[in-house]
This record gives C-alpha cells, sequence and structure tokens, in this order.
C-alpha cells in the first residue's frame, strides 16, 4: 500500500519563513539495522516536499518475529535529515521519531544560525538592470498623454539608473 507524507523546512522562530530549495532526505528509524532511506528531495517556494512510498522500502529484519514468518509490516518511524549547500549534514530529527507513525505533515524549524551557517537561506533574485529599465519604460508607455506622466520624465529616469548602475563596481 502506498503511503505518502509532506516535509516542510521553516525557519525557528518564524514559521512563515520557508527555506527554499533545500535538499531533505526521508528516513525510517531501525533499532537492530540500518536506517531506511525513503526519499530525496528539494523544498519549493512554500518550504515544501513531498515523498511517495511503500511499506517494501521501509521494511527491515526487525520487523519479522521469527525467521520463518513472513514481515509484519506496520508503521514506519520517520524523521528527517536537512542537508547543508555542500550536501552535508545540517540537521537530523531522529532522536525525534515518532514511533509507528504516518503523519501527513513534518514541519521542521532549523535554527537561525544553522541555516545562515549553511547557506540555506535563499535570497529573492534580484531583477537586473535590463528587466528594471524595460518595466519602467513600459509604465511610461501605458502613461503617455495621461496628466502627471510624461515619456521625457521616464526616459530619463531610466538613464539615471543605467548610468548609476555602470557607476557601481563590478566583482
Amino acid at each position: 500500500m502506498p503511503h505518502s507524507t509532506t516535509v516542510q523546512l521553516v525557519l525557528a522562530g518564524r514559521k512563515e519563513v520557508p527555506l527554499v530549495g533545500v535538499k531533505v532526505s526521508l528516513f525510517d528509524r531501525d533499532r537492530l539495522s540500518s536506517d531506511d532511506l525513503l526519499g530525496s528531495g528539494f523544498t519549493d517556494g512554500k518550504g515544501r516536499v513531498s515523498f511517495g512510498f511503500t511499506a517494501r522500502q521501509y521494511a527491515a529484519i526487525e520487523d519479522v518475529k521469527k525467521p520463518s514468518q513472513p514481515l509484519r509490516l506496520g508503521m514506519p518511524d520517520l524523521y528527517v535529515v536537512v542537508h547543508g549547500a555542500g550536501g552535508e549534514t545540517v540537521m537530523s530529527t531522529r532522536g525525534q521519531a515518532v514511533p509507528a507513525s504516518l503523519p501527513p505533515l513534518i514541519v521542521v524549524a532549523v535554527p537561525a544560525a544553522q541555516a545562515i551557517e549553511h547557506g540555506l537561506l535563499r535570497r529573492k533574485p534580484r531583477r537586473s538592470d535590463r528587466e528594471r529599465s524595460q518595466s519602467w519604460i513600459d509604465d511610461c508607455k501605458s502613461r503617455r498623454g495621461k496628466p502627471g506622466g510624461t515619456i521625457d520624465l521616464c526616459v530619463a529616469r531610466v538613464v539615471l539608473d543605467m548610468i548609476a548602475g555602470a557607476a557601481q563596481p563590478s566583482n
């Protein structure tokens, strides 16, 4: 039977700030054998990534009462591993895995210091000077002939912005 759960990464203390584009892995914690990787993925614009998996993916030797008996496929003990920009493990919720549960949403709050140190906070990409200039030109064209908006003033603003951008040193 297929199962699914969603993981959401947020900045600790600021639940409204999602961590976007971060690699997350979902595991089933096992006691007697190595933990089972159920999937990996990158968070979306809301800091979420969804995982689909089957019971066979998390079934382990500890699920067998006796070697001759078939697997007793119970519920997984899910936990999350958050990876940094370089692939390193930033944090794990292994110690907080809830036994035999399948929550529809697992929210992981990453401390700000760790998020900054490992490059998990993404800034919104800044529009290029060309995109901003084109936006202003389009805005000016839409105001042509209307009171308070002249094309000359808008063109002057675009030119001044381009000059100011050119005067800044590039790295």
